[in-house]
Formats: structure tokens, C-alpha cells, sequence
């Protein structure tokens, strides 16, 4: 994953741009996203889009917004 994080910043760093990742998180969502800590220490804001099974809508919670300066 170090790797990711590296080109990704790399990426942003010369072109400006914002760099998305969309991510699952499993199927026991009560342990958060899968994968290895450094993706979301990396991360400045993390978004959780949730749909209740017959609804028609998603919910999107705010799980992590790093101070920005």
C-alpha cells in the first residue's frame, strides 16, 4: 500500500489534482475498510456511503477529516 500512497502524492504534487479512492469495507463492516492502516493515515478526509437494504437512498457519514492549513 506504501506504494499507492507514494504515486498518488507524487501524482497530486505535479499535476495539482485531487486523488479519490474508493474503497469497500467488507463484509463485516463493524471493522471498518480492509487493507493495510497506511492508505487511511494517508488519507486527509474519509466518506462512508451507506444504503439500507429497500431504501432508495444512501446516507454518506463523515469518518475522518484531517485539519487542513
Amino acid at each position: 500500500m506504501g506504494l499507492l500512497v507514494k504515486h498518488a502524492d507524487a501524482i497530486r504534487s505535479v499535476t495539482g489534482a485531487h486523488i479519490c479512492f474508493i474503497h469497500h469495507s467488507g463484509k463485516d463492516k463493524a471493522r471498518g475498510a480492509r487493507g493495510h492502516s497506511s492508505l487511511r493515515a494517508a488519507v486527509d478526509t474519509e466518506l462512508e456511503v451507506t444504503r439500507e437494504e429497500g431504501r432508495e437512498y444512501s446516507t454518506v457519514k463523515i469518518v475522518k477529516q484531517r485539519e487542513m492549513g
